[in-house]
């Protein structure tokens, strides 16, 4: 997944985005964090951005569910493995058309929160 820099390029009004969000560790270390969800950029008369996140500084187009478009997915039905590690994957569904947001357990080997998993792509 390519992520862009807010700085550099702006989704087009409307974009279903990944978003990552610079955190604060406890040691006073800075990093970038994936937002839980993805959200929509919105371009207005009173400015633009993700609603609620101004601190936003990298983003990514949340692909098509794998119903309309395969590329970039991949699946276990297709003969594809799954992650070799914990990660942040975007996951479709059987039950619905919305992209979401799944953290991958590589012990478990499942997405945590969702049983239905029919395609991942890793963030």
């Amino acid at each position: 997944m390519k992520f862009y820099s807010l700085i550099d390029r702006t989704p087009h009004d409307g974009d279903y985005c990944v978003i990552k969000e610079p955190l604060t560790t406890s040691n006073e270390r800075k990093m970038l964090s994936v937002f839980p969800q993805p959200q929509f950029y919105h371009q207005g008369d009173s400015g633009s951005g993700f609603l609620y996140h101004p601190s936003v500084v990298q983003w990514a187009l949340v692909p098509q569910h794998v119903k309309y478009k395969r590329a970039p997915w991949s699946s276990e039905y297709w003969g594809d493995d799954l992650p070799s590690r914990d990660c942040d994957c975007l996951v479709c569904t059987q039950r619905n058309d919305i992209v979401r947001i799944a953290r991958f357990d590589a012990r478990r080997q499942q997405f945590l929160g969702h049983t239905d998993v029919i395609a991942f792509a890793i963030i």
